[in-house]
């Protein structure tokens, strides 16, 4: 029980008078009687410094100060029984910023990463000490921290810091030289430890960051396992952005809406088993095969590896189709039973609307795993075709007065406006939307496929039609 106490006294009599002391070292100062070979032993620039003049005992240290090299002398004295605090940090850092010390960098990696050290950090990046010593200062806690970025992540080092350092932390260079991935989660364990107040920087921070350095999985983990992002609607907006770029670079044929060249639509009233392909870059149309089962009046979305079957006259139910385990589970219900309806996912998220008895319009936060409603659609439009770009959901025809209408509901804004009306009577059709073109193949009574550009903001007859007249269909976009 003694040795750890005997070890420590003569290690402080040896630090402070220790007759085996052979050199000196001169820093700018003062000087201090070191052990050459204890030195040597840890460092390569002193090895190297010695062994070029073993005849020679007086060597002068420009680039240090003796404040600064006591501490790390300290340190290799006592060993275990050393014990470090924030200004000793400081000058160990420095130490190594001009030795270069592997086993000291050691060392000062496995302190920068404890709960202990990381009250600390905010110190380093205090705006109220502006000056050339604490600049210096900075920069070497920067380097640390880049070298430790993941597991000053896991303890959440940097939660406390106040809102300037931590905006001070956050250098250009900084952001550049760091893991994107854990500089991600890192800015949002910031603004959860305080959302209230920190909420409005959220989506200035992360804009600051190389989104082609982050992955799909840590954007959607953040959103999945963090309610706060989406009280703050411009920041979900965002990820939702940054998620789907992510994926349309791995699979753009997939996710691209403007890689869409084909429509197949399935059933319908009076084609009830049909399953007709609609290429449009071909302007072709065919049938291709035939349903097992025949249907109408049915409407699906298809969100990853999941199918959602939405209601009909008279169920609210939501059927679930998982297409990896190839089962039917029953999930939420509607917050009414919808008949006539059509539906289109922006976002991972399901709008529904086009009750045959009311204008209701509903979405669908897998995320939240709930229904919610939204504001009514203008002209009720039952047998509606809905389609989407971007943050804008267009509903093509149905109903009785909105039979010749094209309503557009704008996400962001949450309201409806309206396009320029249809050529005929349109209800129960389908349609696919394009950055430019919104294209209705069908609907009660035609075989007609119109075509509507949004720059020109005019209807045409595309020049194919349908193999039969057809409506109250579903599709597939591909």
């Amino acid at each position: 029980m003694l040795q750890p106490f005997m070890k420590l006294q003569f290690a402080s009599q040896l630090l402070s008078n220790c007759p085996f002391n052979d050199a000196t070292l001169e820093f700018s100062d003062g000087s201090l009687s070191i052990s050459r070979m204890i030195l040597a032993s840890h460092c390569k620039q002193f090895y190297d410094l010695f062994s070029e003049n073993p005849n020679k005992d007086h060597f002068k240290c420009k680039n240090l100060k003796l404040c600064d090299f006591k501490i790390y002398y300290e340190y290799l004295h006592l060993d275990a029984e050393f014990i470090i605090d924030g200004a000793k940090l400081v000058s160990l850092m420095k130490v190594h910023a001009a030795l270069n010390i592997s086993d000291l960098m050691e060392k000062l990696n496995k302190w920068m990463v404890t709960e202990n050290f990381a009250s600390y950090l905010n110190y380093f990046f205090d705006q109220n000490t502006n000056n050339e010593v604490h600049k210096e200062q900075s920069n070497l806690a920067r380097k640390f921290i880049l070298q430790n970025l993941k597991s000053l992540c896991i303890i959440k080092a940097f939660e406390r810091f106040s809102r300037d350092n931590f905006f001070s932390l956050l250098s250009n260079k900084f952001i550049k030289l760091a893991n994107q991935d854990v500089l991600f989660q890192i800015i949002g364990q910031w603004v959860n430890h305080d959302f209230n107040t920190r909420k409005t920087d959220w989506l200035s921070l992360v804009r600051k960051l190389d989104f082609a350095n982050i992955t799909y999985f840590t954007i959607d983990t953040c959103m999945k396992e963090n309610k706060n992002t989406f009280l703050v609607p411009e920041l979900s907006q965002f990820f939702w952005v940054k998620m789907k770029e992510i994926m349309m670079k791995k699979n753009p044929l997939i996710l691209s809406k403007s890689s869409w060249s084909k429509m197949i639509l399935f059933g319908g009233k009076n084609a009830i088993d049909s399953v007709v392909e609609i290429n449009i870059k071909k302007s072709s149309v065919k049938r291709i095969s035939q349903l097992s089962i025949g249907k109408a009046h049915h409407c699906s979305e298809r969100i990853g590896d999941y199918v959602f079957v939405l209601g009909d006259a008279n169920n609210s139910q939501i059927e679930n189709f998982d297409l990896e385990q190839m089962k039917w589970y029953n999930t939420s219900t509607l917050l009414q039973s919808f008949r006539d309806h059509d539906s289109v996912i922006v976002d991972r998220t399901i709008y529904v609307v086009g009750d045959y008895e009311s204008k209701k319009f509903q979405r669908f936060d897998r995320r939240e795993g709930k229904w919610s409603f939204l504001v009514d659609i203008p002209e009720n439009a039952y047998y509606t075709s809905m389609s989407s770009w971007e943050q804008k959901i267009t509903c093509i025809g149905g109903g009785i007065k909105a039979r010749l209408m094209g309503q557009v509901y704008d996400i962001r804004n949450d309201k409806w406006e309206q396009i320029e009306n249809l050529p005929i009577f349109i209800y129960g059709a389908k349609s696919l939307e394009s950055e430019s073109h919104i294209i209705v193949a069908g609907g009660y009574g035609t075989d007609k496929i119109h075509s509507y550009d949004k720059s020109k903001k005019i209807w045409s007859n595309l020049n194919i039609k349908l193999p039969k007249e057809n409506w109250n269909v579903s599709k597939v976009l591909i």
